[in-house]
């Protein structure tokens, strides 16, 4: 909850969402969370607390700077389950549900099971198939390469009491990677132990004959019997897991039951891992119990040393409950620090709660969209062009900012010139690039530094006219530097340091350009800003992973678009929308909203081409017939409030450069309008008769300057130059003068609001607050207040700043444009051009606070002078 603005508002707070780690609120209702319906998306990523970037699964909700932890075991609190994904005891082992209410577990609850060993040595339970990174696209499920904890609850059973226990991750038929016999108590302790998989390894070669499949990985490292996962092949009857025979170092065989076809695309192999627990050791040979629980695996890439993290349910019944948050099984975010103890000497873990986060940004909604560069091209670079014959390109040989061994190297060559990677032609055509258009060309960059790398690198893009764009970025500094006239913005964003690789996240927004030419897309070292050609010296390289190219006018969105699935396939992107109901919690007005709103992008940046919500409440009220088209009217619903950032598609117009809170509720024209012979009074209003609903329209508003009887008939109205007042008009005893602009165009605007210079955005946290009265409203940005923008304000005169009808609806972020929220023509959630009920623009919003009471304006700026 907010710190006290007013003592006297916290008794009307009706909705209270922090949402810098959970979806959960603290008050109000559990918001829709709506991902993206594709299938097979893609992973969308987010990065958090350490700066690495953490993929997700497919409808998670993502927050930003938060510390994601993901239980990678199945059915952590059913020991017994033998399903797919479950579990298996071995050599005459045994586990049953403890019973005994007095014997609860670390919870109070009954969650322990007694783990009975037998009389033969590998007496265990463990997972019946090797851990996976579930419901990740095929590729994208083996482990990644990155320290992992395995940890369980232990105490001493009742009955056959032994005072050890032995943790162990291994590879049936192969290594043993990490073990641990710990001392155990009557209390239960939890205890860890930390492994690091190796890293996947290319499939290069399948043969199929009589039930055996062989197969090439070159420098495999395998013994025989070893058992192995296949993953991300075509067609995916490749994709298998079993013990291998041995052959030679670079081929093994395994069993394969059906021919599997033609091989179209290779994938991936990796040793399977799992995790084994034993009572008293997993090599003795007499009978001992041990009472365990919540065991769990989990990724801890970037935690301090000595600190692993907490255990997260999967599969807890019922499993499709936000159970946590994220809106998926198995994931939690946390707000805090890492706080897990972890003694490898004892393998013995301390439970503690950390320090709270200063990262988070909050949840993180963005536009679904699709890069055009297939996933193989996106991080093999191996299968890019070359500017000089020595140029070198490796693949695989740096780790990525999520920790795998999966970015590739761009090595200088040895001749004076350019060095740089060059997308293949024909990759991106003219057809699929518009004409004309800003699109997004994002990449992760790192340099070495010092003689192994360059400070500098130019990323290029050829457009359709055959004119090539530049940008130079310093990745020692995160500074841009020059940029050609097709470049609108770079943005650089700081991630983590990998093994002394300082990552950026580097987009560029560039013109398509005009012309028939299939675009090229190059990545390359420099030698200083403004300066790509020069005498390399053939050692020294940049590193890169995840390249992306967007087009069609939509902003980009944080995720990349890479995997181990490397076949033509483009990748598609997904976005992800929230919305509250409100019917029932916050009647017609008479409310204040709050809220921290992060934008991906700067609202000045001419790509930034439709508006972007912050916060937006609609009531429920019929659509109305309108558009900012004149003479294209449809049904849209206009009755609205709210924050937002309009586009910037016409760059030095002032009213495209202006945060805005809109007010409308219903189309007020018929009380202002003209009426012949009508009385009026000086300084009335007045508009024409023929002026249209809402901003479908070019007219102006006139003022009331002189009145000496009745109107007359309706006049012909003088339209006002760029300086006024305009010319007088009269009919009969009344003198009409256009004395003042009206919104923020100049023409008759029906709506009510307050605009904001654009703050200095880009990833910057704003505070925003607005409310709604009877008689007044007001906004709040940064401890300023927003300046009304309508002169005189047209309120309706029988509900004046209340609405109409019910507020149905509070959205974050956005649910798209305005067309989008009825979905007419759209397919659920998403349109074809990534709109609908997704937003447009990347953003991140938390700490949603709503009072069902109208605050004062001073309120508002005590609300957004300080972090909530």
């Amino acid at each position: 909850m907010p710190n006290d603005f007013r003592t006297d508002m916290n008794s009307s707070l009706a909705i209270a969402a922090p949402l810098d780690c959970s979806l959960w609120p603290d008050k109000g209702p559990m918001p829709d969370f709506f991902g993206t319906t594709v299938t097979n998306p893609g992973c969308p990523t987010t990065v958090d607390c350490y700066g690495r970037v953490k993929d997700a699964v497919p409808g998670e909700a993502l927050f930003y700077g938060a510390r994601r932890v993901e239980n990678l075991l199945r059915f952590s609190e059913h020991l017994s389950y033998v399903g797919g994904g479950g579990w298996q005891v071995n050599a005459g082992a045994a586990i049953v549900p403890v019973t005994d209410s007095r014997r609860p577990g670390s919870d109070g609850g009954m969650t322990c099971w007694k783990l009975s060993r037998f009389t033969s040595a590998n007496s265990v339970i463990r997972q019946i198939a090797g851990i996976r990174r579930m419901g990740r696209p095929a590729g994208l499920d083996l482990l990644q390469p990155v320290p992992h904890a395995a940890a369980v609850n232990i105490r001493r059973s009742t009955t056959n009491i032994v005072n050890t226990a032995e943790l162990r991750v291994y590879t049936l038929g192969g290594a043993t990677h990490a073990t641990s016999v710990v001392n155990i108590s009557d209390t239960l302790q939890t205890f860890a132990v930390i492994f690091t998989p190796a890293a996947p390894k290319r499939i290069t070669g399948f043969s199929w004959a009589s039930g055996t499949l062989t197969v090439t990985v070159p420098a495999h490292g395998l013994s025989n019997t070893t058992v192995v996962r296949l993953s991300g092949n075509l067609p995916v009857s490749f994709d298998i897991e079993a013990a291998i025979t041995l052959v030679d170092a670079n081929t093994f065989t395994m069993p394969l039951a059906s021919n599997p076809g033609t091989s179209t695309s290779f994938g991936w192999m990796q040793q399977s891992y799992y995790f084994g627990i034993a009572a008293d050791s997993f090599g003795a040979t007499g009978l001992g119990d041990v009472e365990i629980e919540y065991p769990y695996v989990s990724e801890i890439e970037g935690y301090p040393q000595g600190t692993i993290c907490e255990y997260v349910p999967r599969n807890r019944i019922p499993a499709d409950k936000y159970w946590y948050g994220a809106g998926v099984d198995g994931v939690r975010y946390y707000n805090t620090a890492a706080a897990y103890r972890f003694d490898p000497a004892t393998g013995a873990v301390a439970r503690n709660l950390g320090p709270k986060l200063s990262t988070t940004r909050g949840i993180t909604l963005y536009t679904q969209t699709q890069s055009l560069i297939p996933r193989k091209f996106a991080e093999l670079l191996s299968d890019w062009g070359k500017s000089v014959p020595g140029l070198g390109l490796v693949d695989a040989v740096s780790r990525s900012p999520m920790g795998g061994l999966e970015a590739s190297r761009i090595i200088e060559g040895t001749e004076t010139g350019r060095h740089y990677a060059q997308l293949p032609a024909g990759v991106l055509t003219a057809s699929n690039t518009a004409n004309g258009f800003f699109s997004s060309l994002t990449a992760y960059l790192a340099t070495p530094g010092g003689t192994a790398g360059r400070d500098w690198a130019c990323i290029s893009f050829v457009d359709r006219a055959g004119v090539e764009q530049h940008a130079y970025v310093n990745l020692a500094t995160g500074e841009s530097g020059s940029s050609s006239s097709g470049v609108r913005n770079v943005h650089l964003e700081p991630l983590a340091t990998i093994d002394g690789l300082p990552y950026w996240r580097v987009h560029v927004q560039v013109t398509t350009g005009t012309g028939s030419n299939a675009p090229v897309i190059r990545i390359g070292l420099a030698s200083a800003n403004n300066s790509n050609s020069y005498a390399g010296g053939g050692s020294r390289y940049l590193v890169c992973w995840g390249v992306a190219f967007v087009g069609g006018n939509i902003q980009r969105p944080i995720a990349a678009p890479y995997g181990r699935q490397h076949h033509e396939t483009n990748a598609i992107l997904a976005g992800a929308a929230l919305q509250y109901e409100t019917r029932g919690i916050l009647g017609y007005g008479n409310i204040t909203v709050a809220t921290t709103f992060t934008p991906y992008y700067k609202s000045r940046q001419v790509d930034k081409f439709d508006y972007a919500g912050a916060v937006y409440l609609r009531a429920e009220s019929p659509q109305m017939i309108s558009s900012a088209t004149p003479g294209v009217l449809l049904p849209v619903p206009m009755e609205r409030f709210g924050i937002v950032i309009r586009p910037n598609a016409s760059p030095g117009l002032p009213v495209n450069e202006l945060w805005a809170f809109d007010h409308y509720n219903g189309d007020p024209n018929a009380f202002y309008m003209f009426k012949e012979g009508g009385y009026y009074n000086i300084g009335d209003t007045v508009i024409s008769t023929d002026t249209l609903p809402n901003m479908a329209n070019t007219r102006y508003m006139y003022t009331v300057t002189s009145v000496t009887g009745p109107a007359g008939t309706e006049p012909v109205w003088p339209i006002p130059g760029v300086t006024l007042p305009s010319a007088p008009v009269t009919s009969g005893g009344v003198t009409f003068q256009c004395i003042h602009n009206n919104g923020i165009r100049g023409i008759w605007e029906p709506y009510n609001g307050a605009v904001f210079l654009p703050p200095n955005d880009f990833m910057a946290e704003i505070r925003l607050a607005f409310f709604i009265g009877k008689d007044d409203y007001g906004v709040a940005m940064n401890g300023v207040l927003g300046e009304k923008q309508t002169y005189p304000q047209p309120v309706n005169p029988i509900y004046r700043y209340d609405m109409r009808a019910p507020i149905r609806t509070l959205v974050v972020g956005q649910l798209g444009h305005t067309l989008g929220v009825d979905l007419q023509s759209q397919t659920p959630y998403i349109g074809a051009d990534g709109s609908a009920l997704m937003p447009r623009h990347t953003s991140f919003t938390k700490n949603l606070y709503v009072w069902t009471e109208e605050a004062e304006p001073t309120s508002l700026i005590q609300m957004t002078s300080q972090q909530m």
